[in-house]
């Protein structure tokens, strides 16, 4: 959960390369710029840390339930491979949104779908367990966000 949470923190602030020009606009406590490009702040990082670590302790939580043995502990070519899908959603990303150009929340989520599509084609598995998990986190987090916009103002 630990090591998830490392691999996949930086991609927080590296999605707000596009989230912050099309979808997001919070005020930062600490805000990470690297000459004119804005990466969000410290607040991201510790977000997707958080996320990326939260969503992986639940799918091992419901897979030992289910009975399937405990996640292998991180070794170099699990840590390349968890880096490598983190660079296919990247690429993923740059080219749903620069070559295609379609608005940031649409690239991450086309993204997310084809990388996890390559994931399951891989580990077929895998898929049915990652629905239940991914179900009951958006159940537990779609509430904070309806009945308003990314701005603030009322949906």
């Amino acid at each position: 959960m630990v090591w998830t949470g490392v691999v996949f923190a930086p991609a927080a602030l590296i999605s707000e390369l596009w989230h912050l020009q099309d979808y997001w606009y919070p005020t930062y406590v600490a805000p990470l710029r690297v000459g004119t490009w804005q990466f969000g702040g410290v607040e991201d990082l510790v977000f997707g840390f958080s996320l990326a670590g939260i969503s992986a302790g639940v799918f091992e939580a419901l897979a030992l339930r289910q009975g399937l043995p405990p996640l292998p502990r991180l070794t170099p070519r699990t840590y390349a491979r968890m880096t490598g899908l983190g660079l296919v959603g990247l690429v993923l990303v740059v080219t749903t949104t620069t070559l295609v150009q379609l608005r940031s929340m649409h690239g991450a989520t086309i993204s997310i779908l084809l990388t996890a599509g390559l994931v399951f084609a891989f580990r077929p598995g895998l898929a049915s367990r990652a629905l239940v998990t991914a179900l009951a986190f958006a159940a537990s987090s779609g509430s904070s966000t309806r009945g308003s916009c990314c701005d603030g103002t009322p949906a």
